[in-house]
């Protein structure tokens, strides 16, 4: 929030109060913003920058972006992507650099937002991992925007089926999960998911990344690979991959260390071990509060919208 704030305030956004070092704050409201280049530090998530994009055609001079090894943020090129179907160009104009030229504004039109890809991977994995079946409403996965429907794709490489139909997307399970060696590069946030399937495999599963981990992805890894090892589960690992062996995992008590994909991930494990209890499970309510309310259905026959 500090980097956001500090952008807002360089383009003419008044707060107040004035030290808007913590919440509450109240943003004044202002007639246009200044424009320019903003030079934005690696450690500005791609959800800023993603943000920041979409205000710029109101800008009173062109805005640059250079943003140091942002450039291929699979989010970032999404927003470039449905900003140029609402009538905004943003042009790569160097590596690390993005121009929204000006005046420019949206133009309104139907859209069919799809289904969160990122969070739908949990109840896709459930169903290979159970050899169930689960339906969300219907994307083409081809013309999709969003990064995560390769998950599905991995999913399939285990031995599960994808169908596309006018009516929906289908996965179904299979009783014997094949084990793959992927890298997840530009769809780590189903890192995951995939992880807390994997001892159910009939083989190892080896998840690597091309190139730097980010420090968030590393953190999930070591915590996984430490909850994995009490639970009686091999794992090895480097410095930008893990390696997670077939095995019968052990029940108990676990601290998912407030990280909501955790809790999804460990909800994975509780599906075929008995004994599993995830701590603070309230944490999972920053990025999606219904999602123990639809787990609890997935025993149900009954439609669920995830």
């Amino acid at each position: 929030m500090t980097s956001l704030i500090s952008i807002l305030l360089r383009q003419g956004v008044q707060f107040i109060p004035n030290d808007v070092s913590k919440l509450p704050i109240t943003m004044m409201g202002f007639d246009t913003l200044e424009g320019g280049t903003l030079l934005v530090e690696d450690n500005i998530p791609s959800q800023l920058i993603s943000a920041l994009l979409m205000i710029t055609p109101y800008a009173r001079s062109a805005f640059t972006f250079k943003a140091l090894n942002k450039e291929s943020s699979p989010l970032i090129e999404m927003t470039c992507s449905m900003m140029a179907e609402f009538g905004v160009l943003v042009h790569h104009i160097h590596q690390g650099q993005l121009l929204v030229p000006v005046p420019q504004r949206y133009h309104a039109r139907d859209y069919t937002v799809e289904p969160n890809l990122s969070l739908a991977a949990y109840f896709f994995a459930a169903a290979a991992v159970t050899g169930g079946e689960l339906s969300i409403p219907p994307v083409q996965c081809a013309q999709s925007k969003q990064v995560s429907v390769k998950f599905l794709s991995v999913l399939e490489k285990m031995g599960c089926h994808v169908l596309e139909t006018a009516h929906g997307l289908t996965l179904k399970g299979t009783s014997k999960l094949h084990g793959v060696e992927i890298s997840m590069r530009d769809f780590s946030d189903t890192f995951m998911a995939l992880a807390c399937i994997a001892p159910f495999a009939q083989s190892p599963t080896r998840i690597a990344h091309i190139g730097p981990i980010k420090k968030q992805e590393l953190n999930r890894m070591m915590a996984i690979t430490s909850i994995f090892t009490k639970m009686g589960i091999h794992v090895e690992t480097g410095s930008d991959w893990i390696k997670i062996f077939p095995g019968k995992p052990i029940g108990g008590m676990i601290n998912p260390q407030h990280d909501p994909h955790l809790v999804m991930g460990l909800a994975l494990l509780g599906l075929k071990t008995p004994g599993v209890t995830i701590e603070n499970i309230e944490c999972v309510n920053k990025i999606y509060p219904e999602f123990f309310i639809l787990w609890n259905k997935l025993v149900e026959n009954v439609s669920v919208k995830v």
